[in-house]
This record gives C-alpha cells, sequence and structure tokens, in this order.
C-alpha cells in the first residue's frame, strides 16, 4: 500500500483508492499520458468497464519479437536474444512488456514451453 501511494502521487499526481467489502478494490489513478497510448479507445469508454478492452500500441523492438515469436513459438528468451542480436535482458523486458499488454502468453516451462501470440493487429 505504501508503494501505491507513492508511486501513484508519481506517476498521476492522485491518490489510489482502497475499499474494503465482500471484494477488496483498488482504484489507481492514471494521467492522460499513461492512458494515451494503453488506455481505452473513444468506443469502449462508452462500454461497460469491465468488457472493454485496451488498444496496445507495438513498438518496432515489439513487432520483431512478435514476429519471431509467429515463426518460432518454441524459442526461449536465449534463442531469442541470439536472433535478434539483442541483450537477454533486453528480451525479458520486452516480453514482460508484452505479457502485461495481454500481446504474448506463454504455455508450459520456461525450457519445453511455448509462446502464444494473442495480438491480432
Amino acid at each position: 500500500m505504501r508503494n501505491s501511494y507513492k508511486y501513484t502521487k508519481m506517476y498521476s499526481g492522485g491518490e489510489p483508492s482502497f475499499t474494503e467489502a465482500d471484494v477488496f478494490t483498488t482504484v489507481i489513478p492514471l494521467s492522460e499520458v499513461a492512458t494515451a497510448t494503453v488506455g481505452p479507445t473513444t468506443q469502449d469508454t462508452t462500454q461497460d468497464t469491465t468488457q472493454s478492452t485496451a488498444q496496445v500500441v507495438l513498438s518496432e523492438r515489439d513487432k520483431m519479437l512478435v514476429n519471431l515469436l509467429m515463426k518460432h513459438p518454441d524459442y526461449t528468451q536465449t534463442k531469442i536474444a541470439e536472433e535478434l542480436d539483442w541483450d537477454v535482458n533486453t528480451v525479458k523486458y520486452y516480453m514482460n512488456k508484452l505479457k502485461k499488454n495481454s500481446v504474448i502468453m506463454r504455455h508450459g516451462t520456461s525450457q519445453s514451453g511455448y509462446w502464444e501470440v494473442l495480438y491480432k493487429g
């Protein structure tokens, strides 16, 4: 909770609200800059918030990574780093970003699993 207050204040200037009832809810306000690239589209704001979908804008590196995963879903992060000539930490950064935005999903273990590309844009 302490970090929620600290970072929400830092990034959006607002304060989070925590509500404890049958279901514990947290509302974290975001600034316009934070929602410009991943926030709901204009059409989505008129829909129920539980059904809205986020618009995801992919950078060139994101696209390179997604294209590679579509061709080789079984690649490990080490193999991806070799293929793209990136550092492994760079691959981890972009993979986490894409997972967080529901662009890709990992199935199975880190060595014997595969990547699924969910992005259809």
